[in-house]
């Protein structure tokens, strides 16, 4: 197996090594906010169900529940961040701060944009063997979840080998990883996977919103 090393590809889904957004004041055209998307209120939570999808796209429910919560806000090296605990990787909380239409962490990694729509808004090499490139899919999905109904911003991440063989049992070329935010809201669909999973049964997991609680 190539990448038996790799447990969890999940954590670096919607992560790339793209340097900091240079802050600017001129845009070339008129776009929704990621503001509107990032929620920053400290006493906000997420509650989300999580689920099996097997390669035929059968959905079986692990009985298990994640939470996201936001703790506030804190200032690093002059800038603030919304920083949020997850219960699925509890030792590292999360930094957050808007850059110009582009979502970064306290390292200048990109997390979520909705720059260009359609095109690659972050690419890289993962341990020289899997490359990834994340790009805004949609930005009016319908989905729904136990929560509601949202109308989402649908981000996709690819990964393939660079030597260009088959990802998978199945004989797919690549796997694609989505995440679906809504206005207001924040997160409401997360796919994630574990490289065992993804290479040898062609299934992933997702995590979907159950509950929430914006904090005013």
């Amino acid at each position: 197996m190539k990448l038996y090393s790799i447990l969890f590809l999940a954590a670096l889904a919607l992560f790339s090594c793209k340097k900091e957004i240079e802050e600017s004041n001129s845009t070339s055209f008129e776009q929704p906010s990621t503001k509107d998307y990032l929620i920053t209120t400290a006493g906000s939570y997420w509650v989300y169900d999580n689920y099996k999808v097997d390669g035929n796209g059968v959905e079986t429910s692990l009985n298990t529940l994640d939470t996201i919560k936001c703790l506030g806000t804190e200032v690093i090296e002059g800038k603030e961040y919304a920083v949020f605990y997850r219960s699925f990787n509890p030792y590292f909380n999360l930094y957050l701060r808007d850059s110009n239409g582009y979502v970064i962490d306290q390292h200048g990694k990109v997390n979520f944009s909705m720059n260009k729509v359609g095109e690659v808004f972050s690419s890289r090499e993962i341990s020289g063997l899997i490359n990834e490139e994340v790009k805004v899919a949609s930005v009016d999905q319908d989905l729904s979840t136990q929560a509601g109904a949202f109308e989402t911003v649908h981000i996709e991440a690819k990964y393939s080998y660079l030597d260009g063989t088959t990802f998978n049992a199945c004989g797919g070329q690549s796997v694609a990883l989505n995440t679906y935010y809504t206005k207001g809201v924040g997160k409401v669909w997360m796919e994630y996977g574990y490289i065992v999973e993804l290479e040898n049964t062609c299934s992933y997991r997702v995590r979907k919103l159950k509950e929430y609680s914006i904090a005013k």
